[in-house]
Order: C-alpha cells, then structure tokens, then sequence
C-alpha cells in the first residue's frame, strides 16, 4: 500500500463562507448600522425628555393654588371678627367692623349650589322679616369667590330677593376670603366642577365686632334664630325659641331644619321613634316566651 496526498477542493459554498469570513469586521468594531441605531434612539430619548419638561412647565402654571398652603387661625367665641376687607352684590367695599354696634348673622354659601345654600339663603329671608328694622345685620360668604364675583352675586340677590341694605353677600380676592372662610371654620373641597362639599355654619357676631357664638349645621328656624339675634343685640328674647335652638343643634334630627323640624319637634321624633322602639322589643319578648 502506497501513501498518497489528497487534495480537497473547495465546494462552491465553501469558498463563499470562507469569502464571507474573510471579509468580517473585526471584533469590538461596531458597524454603521449599529452607530445609526444608537444615535437614533438618543435623538428620540432627548426628543421625549424636552417635550415632558415643556409640557410640565406649561402645564403648573395654570394649577390652582392650594388654600391649604397658608395657614388660617381659628376663630372662636370671644375671638374679634378678621379684618378682611370684601365687596358685596353692589360691588361696594364691606368689613365687619363697618357695621359696628349692629349685631350680624354671618352664613356661608356658592351661588352654583342647588341643595342646601338656596335654602339657607331663604331662611335668612324669613329671618330678614322676622328682625324689622333693628340694629341686626344678615351676611353671607361665598365660599367660591373665583366664580361668585360682585356681577354674580348681583344675578344671586336678584333670584333670592335680597334688597334689603342690611343684608349683604359678600365675596373679595380670592385668596383672602379663603383664609377668611377657614378661620371661621369652613372647610370645603370641589367634588365637581359644580359642586363644592363644605361645612354648614351660622356664626353671630356681637354689636362690639366679636364672635358671639358658633351655630353648627342648619337645623335651626328663623324664628329660632331670629330670638338668638336678639339675645346677642342685648334685646329681649324668647327663651322658648332659644331653647329650641339650642336643643335642635344638640339632636339636629335627620337634617332638622332642613326638613322643616328643630329643636323641641326633633326632641319629639326622637322619643318616639325610642317609644316606638321598646314597645316592639317588649312585645316580641312576649310573643316569644309565651
């Protein structure tokens, strides 16, 4: 047996690999394609991030400004009244020490509510007629004075009859009625871009410029409240009706007032409704032990 050399040609795909391996980059050399990859997605990284930060800028200044940044002293009985400075319906500048030696019934409304503002604000109609001409003073506080301008509180006393001098809904720079509206104990937030969900509040205000006393919620009646007025104006007053305030504020029975009852008739509904309670335990002890 002999030894032979054999010689192997190259099959025609061969020799196109080894052409292709012979012309490969090197490794660690990043191709033109690659390049053009990477500079096109920094182009829209940088694109994005310019667009986010134009867009943020542009967007906080028209935020509204928090309230609840600054910070509001509380107001209590004995405490004198802020000296705010407002505008009322007529667009004429108001305080409460301008009314001085006038006792003041002081309620907190928007004129965009439809429930229970509408019905406060026409309580204080009664109460109006109620009082006469006596040194007393009615004045309501919008808790919306970005919307409740003077014009609009114009249309307001229009629809609700307020004519009378001595009675005012006052409104003034938004930021200072909002410190105002929370020293006296209003706290109120936007559930809709109609609707404002706020504390319900009467606060009287002594002929010397001081709190008196602070009414919570609405279940009071003019007549109620009108004999609390006089009291405060050191006039003679009703003990029946101010005890009937007091006792209404105490109970405030499924909305008192509101509803048409307080004080002695929401005393009433509640014995009842604990009468009627006991009589039912009692007779279904009987039925069940006989």
């Amino acid at each position: 047996m002999h030894d032979a050399t054999f010689v192997v040609s190259p099959r025609p795909h061969d020799e196109r690999r080894a052409t292709l391996r012979g012309s490969h980059r090197r490794w660690g050399e990043p191709s033109i394609h690659m390049r053009l990859f990477a500079a096109t997605w920094a182009s829209a990284l940088a694109l994005s991030l310019a667009l986010s930060s134009a867009a943020v800028a542009t967007a906080e200044p028209s935020l509204a400004p928090n309230p609840f940044d600054r910070l509001a002293r509380l107001v209590k009985a004995g405490d004198p009244m802020p000296a705010t400075r407002f505008l009322d319906q007529r667009g004429a500048p108001f305080g409460f020490s301008d009314v001085r030696g006038d006792a003041v019934a002081v309620a907190f409304v928007y004129t965009r509510c439809r429930d229970a503002c509408p019905i406060i604000t026409r309580k204080f109609g009664a109460l109006r007629s109620l009082l006469g001409d006596g040194p007393f003073r009615l004045v309501e506080v919008t808790i919306d004075p970005r919307h409740d301008t003077p014009s609009v509180l114009a249309a307001y006393a229009r629809e609700y009859g307020i004519e009378s001098p001595q009675w005012r809904v006052i409104t003034g720079d938004a930021d200072a009625v909002d410190d105002f509206d929370r020293s006296m104990g209003i706290h109120s937030i936007a559930s809709d871009p109609d609707t404002i969900l706020h504390d319900e509040r009467i606060v009287l205000v002594t002929p010397d410029d001081t709190v008196a006393e602070i009414i919570e919620g609405s279940s009071w009646t003019p007549a109620d409240l009108a004999a609390e007025l006089r009291h405060v104006a050191n006039e003679h007053a009703s003990l029946v009706a101010r005890f009937d305030l007091a006792l209404g504020a105490a109970l405030a029975y499924c909305g008192g007032a509101l509803n048409g009852r307080a004080g002695i008739g929401d005393l009433i509904a509640t014995i009842a409704i604990v009468g009627v309670g006991i009589w039912l335990f009692v007779w279904f002890i009987r039925r069940t032990t006989a």
